[in-house]
Formats: structure tokens, C-alpha cells, sequence
């Protein structure tokens, strides 16, 4: 196959990868093959923003043994140049900069060893791992006590550039919330539903996520 323009530009085509799809169509049924993506050019290393930790949901209250962490991976770089979330992954911190581990006996359908670092392969295509959310699970006691974090890796061939660690402040007990965050300005309240879903007003079962002026924050359950 080849390509042609349609000016004279002397940019290239394609920036970063091409990629193709084919498609077996008969009457009203299409059924489609899986997008192949090959390099369309050499991409240059870059250092990913910072990610954005939104919302945290603890099940153990219903005897269940894990929980749900939200979170907005970046699309660009520190400088605010586009990043290919292809080569994005990322990985979960819980108290004390512990790094989580992903079991592969708690994601059979995306996992065949236990790893620390998902990749983009991985949360393309799954409900449990995704980009903007991810199920953790744990034994007996419950992962931390006050922080869970994010931490985003953009990687080409042997080149990783890692963003910070951003870390979302989670507190069981709403009185030590209080507590804590006493004599705090409140610069931003934001609420989600258990799915991670953004809310204009609080709705049944809610998250609140309260983010301080000193960039701090704190996460709540809230039911109306």
C-alpha cells in the first residue's frame, strides 16, 4: 500500500505509528481483526506529566477483600507535548511509597505472572485494569492506613521516563479527616460514584474529594 499527499508539505505523514485494521463484512455483519500498529518514525523519549488521582473505594465494609482507585492518566508530556498513551504503564504505591503488586490469580483474564508495572496493552483491553481505574485486592488487612498513589512510566525500547508519585490521602474514619485537615482552605470539592464517574451534586452512594490550597487532599464517602 502506499500513501500520497495531497499538498507539498515537507512534514511527514504520519508522526508517531500507522496502523490497520481489516474488516470481513457479510449482509449487516461486520466482525474486524485487532488494530496492528508498527513505528512510523523514531519517537523521542519524554517525561510524562503527572497523573491525576481522583477517587478511592474501600468494599471491605461488605465483607469484601478489595477496593477501587481512580485516577486520570496524562496525554502529554511537562512540556504539553502529546504523548502516545501506547507506550504509557503505570504503577499503584500504598502507604509508605510501597509498591503494589498485581497478582495474576486476581486478574486471570489480563495476567499471567504477577507484576508492579501495568501496561498500556493490558488496561486497553480490560474492565478491572484500566486507564482510569484500577481494582486492587488484598489479603487480610487492609492496604494502608492514609495514602494510596499513582505513578506513570512512558517507555520507548530502552528508554523510561517516570512521572512523580501522586498520592490521593484516604482516612477510614471521617473524624480523622476533620482532624487532619483542621485550619485548611478548601480549594476544590469533587464528587464520583463507585464507578469513578464524575458528579455535579452528591447522588446515593457518593466519593468526595476535597482538594486543599496546599494542594493536599482527602476523600470521603458521602451518602444522600
Amino acid at each position: 500500500m502506499t500513501f500520497y499527499r495531497t499538498n507539498h508539505s515537507d512534514d511527514p505523514i504520519f508522526e508517531h505509528r500507522i496502523s490497520i485494521q481489516v474488516y470481513y463484512t457479510v449482509g449487516n455483519d461486520k466482525n474486524a481483526s485487532d488494530i496492528v500498529y508498527i513505528n512510523a518514525g523514531d519517537l523521542q523519549p519524554a517525561i510524562p506529566a503527572n497523573p491525576e488521582a481522583t477517587a478511592w473505594y474501600d468494599y471491605g465494609e461488605y465483607g469484601n477483600n478489595y477496593g477501587s482507585f481512580y485516577f486520570n492518566l496524562p496525554t502529554t508530556d511537562i512540556d504539553g507535548n502529546y504523548i502516545d498513551p501506547y507506550y504509557l504503564s503505570y504503577s499503584i504505591y500504598t502507604d509508605d511509597d510501597q509498591i503494589y503488586t498485581f497478582r495474576a490469580s486476581d486478574f486471570p483474564d489480563e495476567l499471567t505472572e504477577d507484576v508492579t508495572e501495568i501496561p498500556s496493552s493490558v488496561f486497553y483491553n480490560s474492565w478491572n485494569l484500566s486507564s482510569y481505574g484500577a481494582y486492587l485486592y488484598y489479603d487480610e488487612a487492609p492496604l494502608f492506613t492514609h495514602q494510596v498513589g499513582i505513578q506513570v512510566f512512558y517507555t520507548i525500547g530502552r528508554e523510561k521516563n517516570a512521572s512523580d508519585i501522586v498520592y490521593l490521602e484516604v482516612y477510614p474514619n471521617p473524624s480523622n479527616v476533620d482532624e487532619l485537615n483542621a485550619g485548611k482552605q478548601v480549594a476544590d470539592v469533587r464528587y464520583y460514584n463507585i464507578a469513578g464517574q464524575e458528579m455535579a451534586q452528591p447522588n446515593g452512594l457518593t466519593i468526595q474529594v476535597t482538594t486543599y490550597t496546599d494542594g493536599t487532599r482527602s476523600t470521603t464517602k458521602v451518602i444522600k
